[in-house]
């Protein structure tokens, strides 16, 4: 495939031109044995807008990576199946500045082993996962980094009978030099009509930092975690206590879906003044949707979220900044892929609604609310697209994040093709 993408908005220094390219190649050896090779390949350049009265240059861009995969799958009996993933992965990175003499690099290379099974047996239906896999990560003048992973993975889905299910979920981590951890979930389901049906799960994850985290330019750590091993000590694993519960009723033309969710993690690595925190945070909230579908040729859909995100510092607790305490969205559309003369057109018009916010950490810089509308058409003839958009249609002034406004009203149009073979 190909992509070649110019854009050129109104405000002020916004060019940006990019070319996109992937391929894929597949061999099946024999039944037993597959192999694959994906390629892709990426390179932008890009103007950045003024913020905070500073002026950067453009810069340009540049990702390359590939995958080779060599896959066998094998049928042990009528309802067990066994399959092997061998895959090595290399990509690579690179960011220039115009007023820079060396690029930013980064290389991270994969080679990752996977097994999976998956079986049904009367009323249980049963996976068991394992992997190995080998990072390497390099990154500008930081020293080669390369750590081992691996995990293995139980569920079970016990069906015990039509109205009634049992989910039970077991895993097992290690990363690195970190010690061993386990994680676990259970959930349950009842269905009280064929159109009503009741859920819930709770579960305790535990998750290591990303290697991004670990390994991120030493510059912007202070000096009491500038090896790699202060940083390992200093980020530790997270731990995620979360739950979750609710209902679902789907008639034929329409669903309705209500659910809520708490969650409390600690040591949750967040970014805070240019350096990498760990905070204990907690999230509290709901949400509940409605999809109307009277017509195949017509879909409405409207969703409400409540959401309280706070985290601890210094023994008090602040809410994080950039997420809504109330959301609101919802959609009408009307598509007819099967006009006369092989023409197929869809219309559709979106309304958003995000509630008052803080930018920064410490509950400071809270903005207001704001109500946004977007609208899209599509015209299809054959496999050739041409689509017409306009964003924030009211041209309202707002922020997402503290450094930039977000675009006022925004007109796109562009066209594609697709093609089969």
């Amino acid at each position: 495939t190909g992509d070649f993408r110019k854009y050129g908005g109104r405000i002020f220094r916004s060019f940006s031109e990019s070319r996109h390219f992937t391929g894929k190649f597949s061999f099946e050896i024999n039944p037993h044995w597959e192999m694959s090779f994906y390629a892709l390949q990426y390179n932008a350049e890009t103007e950045i807008p003024q913020f905070k009265n500073i002026l950067l240059n453009p810069n340009k861009r540049e990702e390359s990576d590939w995958t080779l995969n060599l896959r066998s799958w094998h049928k042990i009996s009528g309802n067990s199946n066994l399959t092997f993933d061998v895959y090595y992965s290399p990509r690579n990175q690179k960011l220039k500045g115009e007023d820079t003499s060396f690029p930013h690099e980064k290389k991270e290379k994969d080679l990752f082993l996977k097994g999976n099974f998956q079986s049904k047996l009367s009323s249980h239906h049963l996976s068991l996962k394992g992997f190995l896999r080998k990072r390497s990560y390099d990154e500008n003048e930081n020293p080669h980094c390369s750590l081992w992973e691996g995990r293995v993975s139980m569920a079970d889905l016990f069906q015990f009978n039509e109205k009634f299910a049992l989910l039970l979920f077991l895993k097992g981590d290690k990363f690195g030099d970190y010690d061993p951890e386990l994680s676990t979930l259970g959930g349950v389901s009842y269905a009280f009509h064929p159109s009503l049906n009741l859920f819930g799960n709770l579960g305790w994850n535990q998750l290591y930092p990303s290697l991004h985290d670990l390994y991120l330019d030493l510059s912007y750590h202070s000096a009491d975690r500038s090896t790699l091993k202060d940083r390992m000590d200093y980020l530790k694993d997270k731990k995620i206590l979360s739950m979750n519960f609710g209902a679902k009723l789907q008639k034929e033309k329409f669903k309705i879906t209500l659910s809520a969710v708490y969650a409390k993690t600690e040591n949750n690595i967040i970014w805070i003044e240019d350096q990498h925190q760990k905070r204990d945070t907690d999230i509290f909230g709901f949400h509940q949707s409605f999809k109307l579908t009277p017509h195949p040729n017509f879909e409405a859909y409207l969703s409400y979220a409540y959401k309280r995100s706070q985290y601890e510092e210094f023994g008090s607790e602040f809410q994080f900044p950039f997420v809504p305490e109330h959301s609101m969205f919802s959609f009408i559309q009307y598509s007819n892929k099967r006009l006369r003369g092989g023409l197929g057109a869809s219309i559709r018009l979106e309304s958003e609604f995000l509630s008052s916010r803080y930018l920064e950490y410490g509950e400071e810089h809270m903005v207001s609310d704001v109500f946004l509308l977007n609208t899209k058409f599509d015209l299809r003839f054959l496999d050739f697209h041409f689509y017409y958009i306009i964003e924030n249609i009211t041209d309202q002034k707002y922020r997402t994040r503290e450094e930039f406004d977000m675009n006022g009203r925004t007109q796109w149009w562009g066209f594609y093709w697709e093609f089969f073979d």
